[in-house]
């Protein structure tokens, strides 16, 4: 039995919402995880030139 193409058109936005979906949750975690990395990256570089 053939998909009809409304099934397909279903499923298509479908897969395009969850995609856009994961895709901002990524975002959302990186957004918040990465201003903590490059912070103390730059207090330890930061650091090292004050301490002389």
């Amino acid at each position: 039995m053939p998909l009809e193409s409304p099934l397909l058109d279903v499923l298509y936005v479908a897969l395009t919402v969850a995609l856009f979906t994961l895709t901002g949750i990524v975002a959302k975690a990186l957004e918040t995880t990465g201003p903590h990395a490059r912070g103390a990256a730059q207090r330890a570089a930061m650091g090292e030139g004050e301490r002389g």
